[in-house]
This record gives C-alpha cells, sequence and structure tokens, in this order.
C-alpha cells in the first residue's frame, strides 16, 4: 500500500470483508458494523484514555502487530473522526524480529549443537515441528519479558541448554524493522502538510509496539513522546466497541463494496472521564469491600468460638459434670 487519501480507508476488500460479516450474522450478532483500526485506536484515545482530540487535530496511529505494520493519520471533524491518510507494510511487524532473534541464536550456538540445530531448523519429525514451534513462542515471550527486563534466559529446545539474551541484543536485531516503521510514520505526517501544532499525539498499537526502542526512535526523529500503555495489543478490540461518537464516514453498516457515508443518529455522548471514573469506581469498591467482608467473616468466627466455651464452661460449672474435667480452677455454683 502506498500513501492516499480513500474514502473509507479500509485495507480488506469487499468479498473479505463479506466473509467475515456473514460469519458474524451467523453466529447471532445483529446489526454488524466494520470498523477500520485507526478509528478504533482514536476512539481508545478520546473515551478510554481521556485525551483530547479537538475538531481539526490529527492522531497518528503507529500499529505493529505481528505480521504487519500500518499507520494512519486520523482527525476529528464537527461529524466524527475521519482518516486522511494511511500506509504501511505487509512484511513488517513482530514476527520479522522473532525472525531475526532465532537466526542470532543459530548462528551463536550452532556450533555447540549442530544436530540440534539442524533439527530446528529443518524439521523432520512431528517431534522436531513441536520443538521448533516451542523454539518460536520462546522467543517470542523473551522479546515481550525484554520490554520490562534488561536480561532474559531462553531454553533451546533439544539442546537441553539454556542461553543469555539481552535487551541490547533485541534492541540490535530490532533496529532495521523498527527504524523502518518510524521512516514511514514521519513521512506520513509530513504528507499531511499539517502544523505540527495540529498533532494531537502519537498512539502506539498493536503487541509489537511495546518495544522500548520504538518509542525511543519515534521521539529522537518526531521531537514528540508517543503515548503507549501496558496492553497495546488490546487498542483496537476495545476501542471498536465503543459507541459513544457517531458512526464515521469510516465504517461499514452492510456487506457492500461501497462505504456508509451517512452518520448514524447521533447520542448523547459520555463524557471523555465516564469510563475512567466507572472503572475507578468498581476498583476502589473491590479494594475496600473484600477487606471488610474477610474482617467481618474472621469477627463471626472469633465471636462464635468465644460463645461456644463460654456455654461449656458454664455448663460445667451448674451440672458439677459438664463437658469439662474436673479442673480444681472451676467455681462451684453458690446453690450447690
Amino acid at each position: 500500500r502506498g500513501l492516499h487519501r480513500p474514502p473509507g480507508c479500509v485495507a480488506w476488500g469487499a468479498p473479505r470483508r463479506e466473509v467475515l460479516l456473514t460469519a458474524a450474522e451467523s453466529a447471532g450478532f445483529d446489526q454488524v458494523r466494520l470498523m477500520v483500526e485507526p478509528i478504533a485506536a482514536a476512539r481508545y484515545f478520546v473515551h478510554v484514555l481521556g485525551r483530547r482530540l479537538p475538531v481539526g487535530s490529527v492522531l497518528v496511529v503507529h500499529d505493529l502487530g505481528a505480521g504487519t505494520f500500518d499507520v494512519g493519520a486520523v482527525t476529528r471533524t464537527p461529524t466524527g473522526l475521519e482518516i486522511m491518510a494511511v500506509d504501511g507494510r505487509d512484511d513488517l511487524g513482530g514476527l520479522e524480529v522473532d525472525a531475526a532473534v532465532v537466526a542470532h541464536l543459530d548462528r551463536s550456538h550452532r556450533e555447540h549443537h549442530p544436530a540440534a540445530w539442524q533439527r530446528l531448523t529443518a524439521p523432520g519429525s512431528v517431534e522436531d515441528r513441536r520443538a521448533r514451534h516451542q523454539l518460536w513462542d520462546d522467543v517470542r515471550s523473551a522479546k515481550e519479558r525484554l520490554s520490562r527486563a534488561n536480561t532474559v534466559d531462553l531454553l533451546i529446545p533439544l539442546a537441553g541448554t539454556a542461553v543469555h539474551l539481552t535487551r541490547t541484543e533485541l534492541e540490535s536485531l530490532a533496529a532495521p524493522a523498527v527504524a523502518e516503521s518510524v521512516r514511514t510514520t514521519a513521512a506520513l505526517i509530513d504528507a499531511l502538510h499539517v502544523p505540527r501544532q495540529r498533532i494531537a499525539g502519537v498512539f502506539l498499537v498493536g503487541g509489537a509496539s511495546r518495544m522500548p526502542l520504538l518509542a525511543t526512535l519515534l521521539f529522537q526523529r518526531l521531537g514528540q513522546p508517543p503515548v503507549i500503555i501496558e496492553q497495546p495489543e488490546l487498542i483496537v478490540a476495545e476501542g471498536s466497541v465503543l459507541a459513544y461518537d457517531p458512526a464515521p464516514a469510516s465504517t461499514f453498516t452492510t456487506p457492500t463494496t461501497t462505504p456508509t457515508t451517512t452518520p448514524a443518529a447521533p447520542s448523547s455522548p459520555a463524557p471523555a472521564g465516564t469510563v475512567r471514573r466507572r472503572r475507578w469506581l468498581r476498583r476502589t469498591v473491590t479494594a475496600v469491600a473484600v477487606p471488610l467482608a474477610t474482617m467481618w467473616a474472621a469477627t463471626s468466627a472469633v465471636i462464635a468460638a468465644t460463645l461456644i466455651v463460654v456455654g461449656i464452661v458454664l455448663y460445667s460449672i451448674t451440672t458439677d459434670q459438664g463437658l469439662l474435667p474436673d479442673w480444681p480452677l472451676l467455681p462451684t455454683a453458690p446453690w450447690r
């Protein structure tokens, strides 16, 4: 894909959209509407994070996923959110970084375990394919952990050995892919020909976006710190279900080749911070209620046990043959 200014700007063609809509209807969903990823991310930016996106401002959505990279510019108009331009690469993503890490491990450790690496790179049995799959899963997990840690240990299947991988090594291997996404993002912003003060933010989306190197290079290139959350892979999914704004022109309501251009009837939008306040209230109530319930249960148990012991003692005192042994410390009933 090249830089363009489409009316609806959906990367999928009409046949693929029709298949998805048909599957959703077969699953029992009514009134299904497809939404492009930059619009969904912009909704999350405004309604979940509570960030400002005034009319006329632009949000740049940098989406680095597992297998593809997309960058889009979303602007707010008086009628809703619209896409100004998109660009991207279909062969750029987290999988490319994973492949670079696997190749690095192969170069560094094949000479010590040639037979194991031969089976991992050219599996010839079900066991070999399972081990290869495990290796790639472990590499992906190590890449994610290095977003928060400086070093990780990685077990090489079939070789029975653990290797040390550092964040410095990962960033060196990921640098070409990350730098390409930064160059593409900067080129899209330049092509918009809008003043930098109109750029409301650069929003990082997609699981591969959590690499610290990406935020660093974007800041160095654009002079503006990007916005990143703990789980960027959930942004599009959560943003797509928000329905506070009128439907923008870049969403689809029916499985046709023409995007819907008439906005949905406006509803009363919730304040930008409503979702955050509700989540804060739920967390606060839970944090207070759980300890109180635990304390109440413990106090009730202590009171019940105390009443039982007092009853046994009183019964023993009044009958002289109670459930307790003949303890000299127990007083004798005064009427006996």
